[in-house]
């Protein structure tokens, strides 16, 4: 993976500026002013905050291009209404950290046909962890981040409403309704997840 530098962090709103904003300056260039094109599709980067080692930020990855200028940076909001800035570094280079992808879970395609490399939620009916399982991950989802989405999700197997968060922790996010195709349709989670879920449980009771 690529490796960044920390900048600044900045004051604003939903990508809007307020007057403080001003003093940022990325390379000589206050990105305020200029339109931003997201990269990677939009898949964000994860990078460590800048003063504490315990926390870590989802950061969408932007463009520049205006006549010359062309800048690359990734940012996103890492306190309430504090933009935090970063830009592609050197490899090895002084304060530089290495991003990491994060990993999902429990994201489906929209239907059962559609052409997608999203999973579809089928049932385990012999797998006998269900109930251990939930119980771990209720525990995990107390200490997880909870990002509010646009819109409802439905359940693909009976149509429910099913929750409007995803949740994000130790460089994993999971919509919040993934607990109910767990408990109510038998859907069994991934190898990888089942693991992390078991290792972050093991990392909280040891502290």
């Amino acid at each position: 993976m690529s490796e960044w530098r920390f900048v600044g962090a900045y004051p604003g709103l939903l990508r809007v500026p307020v007057p403080d904003s001003e003093t940022i300056s990325i390379g000589g260039v206050n990105p305020w002013r200029y339109q931003w094109t997201t990269l990677r599709h939009g898949v964000p980067i994860i990078l460590p905050d800048p003063v504490s080692s315990s926390r870590a930020h989802w950061l969408t990855v932007y463009e520049i291009k205006k006549d010359d200028l062309h800048l690359t940076f990734a940012t996103g909001q890492i306190e309430d209404r504090i933009w935090g800035f970063y830009v592609p570094a050197a490899p090895g280079e002084a304060g530089a950290s290495v991003a990491r992808e994060p990993e999902y879970e429990g994201y489906w395609r929209a239907t059962i046909d559609e052409k997608s490399d999203l999973p579809w939620p089928t049932p385990d009916p012999e797998w006998t962890g269900r109930a251990v399982f939930l119980r771990l991950l209720d525990g995990v989802e107390t200490h997880a981040e909870r990002i509010a989405y646009r819109g409802l999700s439905v359940c693909r197997v009976c149509n429910c409403h099913n929750g409007y968060e995803g949740l994000r922790l130790a460089g994993w996010e999971w919509p919040a309704g993934y607990r109910h195709y767990i408990a109510d349709h038998g859907v069994r989670p991934s190898l990888a997840f089942e693991n992390h879920i078991l290792t972050l449980t093991s990392e909280f009771a040891s502290r």
